[in-house]
C-alpha cells in the first residue's frame, strides 16, 4: 500500500471590530467546479496576540445559514476558554459538516485575524 501524503491547508478568518463571528470555514475540498470529492478531517485555529475576550464557541453548519455548537464526542471542547497567541483544535465532529465557524464570546476591539490549519 502506498503511503499518501496529507493535504494541509493554511488560511485565516477575519472577525470585523465590533464583530463576534468569522465567517464560514470550508471543510470540504473543492478540486473543481463540480461536487465536494473528499474533506478535511482535523484542524486547529490560532488566535492572535491581541484578542478581545477569553470565550470562544465553534459551531458548524451544512448550509451556512443555520450554525450549531459543535459537538465534542471525541473530548475536544467546543467552547474553549482561549488566550491571546494561543492554538486550539476544532472537535473532529465538526469535519461532517461543510462549515465551520468561530464565535467570540466578546466583540472584537479592531478586526481580529485568525490563522486557521485544515489536514486531510
Amino acid at each position: 500500500m502506498a503511503y499518501c501524503e496529507p493535504l494541509v491547508r493554511e488560511s485565516s478568518v477575519e472577525i470585523a471590530s465590533g464583530g463576534t463571528e468569522s465567517p464560514a470555514i470550508q471543510t470540504w475540498i473543492r478540486p473543481d467546479a463540480g461536487n465536494y470529492a473528499a474533506g478535511f478531517r482535523r484542524g486547529s485555529f490560532q488566535i492572535p496576540a491581541a484578542f478581545t475576550g477569553t470565550g470562544m464557541t465553534i459551531q458548524a453548519s451544512n448550509d451556512g445559514v443555520n450554525w450549531v455548537e459543535c459537538d465534542d464526542t471525541d473530548g475536544t471542547d467546543p467552547t474553549p476558554t482561549i488566550t491571546a497567541n494561543g492554538s486550539y483544535r476544532f472537535p473532529n465532529d465538526g469535519f461532517a459538516y461543510k462549515y465551520l465557524r468561530l464565535v467570540a464570546g466578546s466583540a472584537q476591539l479592531h478586526t481580529r485575524t485568525i490563522t486557521i490549519f485544515m489536514a486531510t
